[in-house]
């Protein structure tokens, strides 16, 4: 064992320069009103950003679905003598689906309007079970609210358009 290594222990300092006197922010009607205001809000966003989901994914399925069954009847009417005009429409038409639905990004924008609607939803419960408990067993307001303003604000920030 090497012996010429030394661990230095220093307990902690107790001449901080923070404020000892300084009390955590009590749980009030105030507070507790706004983490409400807050709260319908999340479940207000989560709501809108599902419909938007649902209406994407209904896109989604506009376009590609026959985007990808033209080609395949297509291909398997070969022995058919079918119309040049026809078929050359059709062709059109399939490139045109899969322009539209490669442009808007219609499978990735459905996606992320169902993952943002989970993360509104499951902040807005997080929030709601902690204002369920007693008072006395709560997180410290003014900690709490910290943590639940900068989350809240980073979803805002980053959510697909509604």
């Amino acid at each position: 064992m090497n012996d010429d290594i030394k661990i230095e222990l220093t307990p902690p300092s107790s001449n901080s320069k923070d404020d000892e006197h300084r009390k955590e922010l009590l749980w009030e009607s105030r507070e507790e009103e706004l983490l409400k205001d807050w709260m319908e809000e999340m479940k207000i966003n989560s709501i809108k950003q599902g419909k938007m989901a649902r209406k994407t994914k209904k896109l989604y399925a506009l376009f590609g679905v026959p985007a990808t069954l033209i080609p395949i009847v297509l291909s398997g009417l070969t022995s058919l003598e079918i119309e040049p005009l026809v078929n050359s429409l059709l062709m059109i038409t399939t490139g045109s689906l899969i322009g539209i639905s490669t442009f808007f990004n219609l499978g990735k924008k459905f996606a992320q309007h169902f993952e943002y609607e989970h993360k509104y939803d499951e902040l807005a419960r997080e929030l709601e079970k902690e204002l369920k408990k007693p008072k006395r067993h709560r997180i410290a307001c003014d900690v709490y609210m910290e943590k639940i303003y900068m989350t809240y604000n980073g979803l805002n920030a980053r959510a697909p358009a509604v």
